[in-house]
């Protein structure tokens, strides 16, 4: 990822000093109280910046991550304890530790112990010795697998009093990014009592390290002007969050959907049943405000619909990227709200395909459905696969007729999705759309469709089918063929930095200036016309020379009409009057803090970062990959290999799963174990930490985080497992594209 420089770095600095001077005794796992900030990136929710480190673009830093013990526990007359201390004592009791350094990607170039003295204080002669083997851990350690002292590391002759912290220096060149054990010794003094990672007051054993390695590929190397020589870290980019939103890296008018998880009733999926306890089918069917954690990877058959009716179903966020390896496909019939609102789902594969047969506009549905949403309410789709829809594959569906409020204060972001392979006898996208009893000029609120890729659907990207206001920028529309979007009434559209790429079935139709988008005048306006701002997209087969700010040429007539404007007819497949355009953009709808991308550039960066790709490895690292059919839309269009006409559905299949197993999560607080040894203030045995917040974070992706607004420890997890703060600095949740 890009490390941007700022003009505020100066500025950043002194503050970060005297951070440091009056915050020396405040911990955090990746020591943000002692990072010194060189050359960051600063992001305050949605502001960015675009210069480059470095004369050739490249990052050379110095950073230092704290392990903490992926496992403790000590030996005494033969036989291992696993408690909330562990005890050193001369020839009687000895300390193992065990760490992962694994995630260091470099040459180790300085390291030292630190642990805290717990209710036993003494003094003496401590000794770290590098244990000759890892095969043991805290529940299974024994005179017989218990490693033997091998490399003296470091030596401390010290008082050790109850509640204070040590460092024993560590000896680096011994040191290697592999899993690592420690043995501690008192070869002098009398008995001492640690803090294992265990205890309920004090944080556990942590091993400090200072590396130099790679960042975007570029080997590092040791600057006087990259990190200091006390062992700081040295951040690329801060990101400060200052506002509660649906999760922290949410764009669009409908950012601020949030279900707060100290109010909500947490549902975690388990299994992949059709129904009962821990099925999907259980949280959804479920009311009142919650949250459905996703903990199960494969695929849900079920024949009978998802379909609720009632206000109650609603202020529900799914969170899909906390699942074991490519997470939950559910194949339904319908999976639909009605008259609800604040609803979130990320990170989830859906799929209407059990559906069949059906009869469009009766009884086939799309693969989600917002239906006659509560009004007043903000709704968001993130980070979706929505497939084999049957009539569209995402709808937003407004009421003032069967559903009170304000309509003119929906909102809605639909974000990130990758939507595939409609019905071929109803190919179509999303519509955002007023029920049919509502009157005609009703404002139905502000909308964003944004970022969102489509692959093999005729049209409806998205079909605006109401008044409102709408931004539609950078999305990535492949192999289309009818047009690619409607608009019915007279809406007010931000239609900006879009690529259309045309695809086999789109270039063999022809008669492609009348396959952009359509206006439809189908009765008297009222006096309103529409407002559209159409600008800086790239439409293959139509304007890949006009780059302009006033792309009407995009834009032609649905259906004739007596009607004439500006003294342009209204034709059929006619031209729309300028008249009807603007040159600057209207809306800004909680802006990508990456900035908004150039059309060139959205193709390679939506294909890195677009569906239902995140997730979390056994070992608790994050797990970033699409499944087959999103890898093979992804694969198709890089080497124009697209289909020359849409597979019917009976030719749709299913994708395979990576069968990785569930992490570990030893106090159930649904954050891994792996994560909260990331972090000094989380304790992977206290379950009431999630609930709690913590303002400073610091990452060995190589940012920080400021967390002002609040989130739960809880939603900071979920946020880096969806590489939502990633998405933050480069607009991309790919931990290794290269921007």
């Amino acid at each position: 990822m890009k490390r941007n420089p700022t003009p505020t770095t100066f500025m950043l600095f002194v503050v970060s000093f005297f951070f440091l001077l009056f915050s020396s005794c405040q911990k955090d796992s990746d020591l943000f109280a002692e990072a010194v900030l060189d050359e960051p990136d600063s992001i305050t929710d949605n502001d960015s910046s675009s210069d480059s480190d470095g004369e050739d673009g490249s990052e050379v830093e110095t950073s230092t991550i704290t392990l903490n013990a992926i496992d403790d526990a000590y030996l005494q007359d033969g036989k291992g304890f696993d408690e909330d201390i562990v005890r050193v004592e001369a020839n009687v009791r000895t300390t193992y530790l065990k760490f992962d350094l694994r995630p260091i990607e470099g040459t180790i170039t300085d390291a030292y112990l630190e642990f805290t003295t717990d209710s036993d204080q003494g003094h003496g002669h401590l000794e770290a010795y590098k244990g000759a083997g890892t095969d043991w851990t805290e529940e299974t350690l024994s005179l017989e697998n218990a490693p033997s002292m091998g490399t003296l590391l470091g030596e401390v002759d010290s008082e050790y009093s109850i509640g204070f912290d040590q460092r024993i220096p560590l000896d680096s060149e011994a040191l290697t990014p592999s899993l690592t054990s420690i043995v501690l010794n008192i070869a002098s003094g009398n008995d001492i009592s640690i803090s294992s990672k265990e205890s309920p007051n004090n944080p556990g054993p942590r091993l400090v390290v200072e590396y130099t390695g790679k960042v975007n590929g570029n080997p590092q190397t040791d600057d006087e002007d990259d990190a200091d020589d006390d062992g700081t870290i040295v951040i690329g980019d801060v990101i400060t969050l200052n506002e509660l939103k649906a999760f922290p890296s949410a764009i669009g008018a409908g950012a601020f959907a949030r279900v707060n998880p100290s109010n909500a009733r947490i549902y975690e999926v388990t299994n992949l049943n059709t129904s009962g306890p821990g099925s999907f089918r259980e949280a959804f069917e479920a009311s009142g405000s919650r949250i459905v954690i996703v903990k199960v990877e494969g695929r849900v058959a079920d024949s009978n619909p998802y379909a609720e009716y009632d206000t109650s179903s609603g202020d529900i966020a799914v969170w899909g990227q906390m699942a074991p390896g490519l997470g939950l496909t559910i194949s339904h019939p319908r999976m639909s709200f009605t008259r609800a609102g604040n609803l979130i789902f990320r990170f989830m594969t859906l799929q209407s395909d059990l559906g069949l047969p059906c009869v469009v506009n009766q009884n086939c549905f799309d693969a989600l459905n917002y239906l006659q949403i509560e009004n007043g309410t903000s709704n968001m789709v993130d980070h979706c696969s929505l497939r084999y829809g049957l009539d569209q594959t995402w709808t937003l569906n407004v009421s003032t007729h069967n559903q009170g409020g304000d309509a003119s204060r929906n909102t809605s972001s639909f974000t990130y999705n990758l939507l595939a392979e409609a019905d071929p006898d109803h190919s179509t996208a999303s519509i955002l759309n007023r029920q049919g009893d509502t009157p005609t000029y009703t404002d139905i609120g502000e909308h964003t469709w944004s970022r969102n890729m489509t692959y093999n659907i005729s049209h409806r990207f998205p079909n605006l089918n109401a008044n409102g206001n709408f931004e539609i920028y950078n999305n990535f529309i492949v192999n289309w063929s009818a047009r690619l979007s409607r608009y019915n009434v007279t809406p007010n559209v931000d239609y900006h930095r879009n690529y259309n790429m045309q695809g086999n079935k789109t270039s063999s139709l022809g008669g492609m200036d009348n396959r952009g988008n359509k206006l439809n005048f189908t009765e008297d306006w009222n006096g309103n016309e529409p407002r559209i701002f159409a600008g800086y997209n790239l439409t293959e087969g139509i304007n890949m020379d006009d780059t302009s700010s006033l792309q009407s040429n995009l834009y032609r007539w649905f259906r004739s009409s007596s009607q004439e404007f500006y003294g342009v007819p209204v034709r059929e497949d006619g031209p729309v009057p300028n008249e009807f355009f603007i040159t600057s953009q209207q809306f800004f709808f909680n802006p990508p803090s990456d900035g908004y991308w150039d059309a060139v550039d959205v193709p390679e960066k939506l294909m890195a970062s677009v569906g239902h790709n995140r997730g979390i490895n056994a070992d608790g690292t994050p797990y970033y990959g699409s499944d087959d059919l999103d890898s093979s839309y992804f694969n198709k269009t890089r080497n124009n290999a697209t289909e020359r006409e849409y597979r019917p559905t009976g030719a749709w299949t299913q994708t395979s799963f990576t069968g990785t197993s569930m992490y570990t999560d030893s106090d159930g607080d649904n954050m891994p174990d792996w994560f909260e040894n990331q972090h000094a203030h989380l304790n992977p045995n206290n379950p009431n930490d999630m609930l709690t917040t913590h303002v400073d974070w610091t990452f060995a992706d190589g940012y920080a985080v400021v967390n002002n607004a609040g989130y739960t420890n809880l939603e900071i997890c979920a946020e880096y497992y969806a590489g939502g703060f990633e998405t933050m600095i480069d607009g991309t949740n790919n931990l290794s594209i290269s921007n």
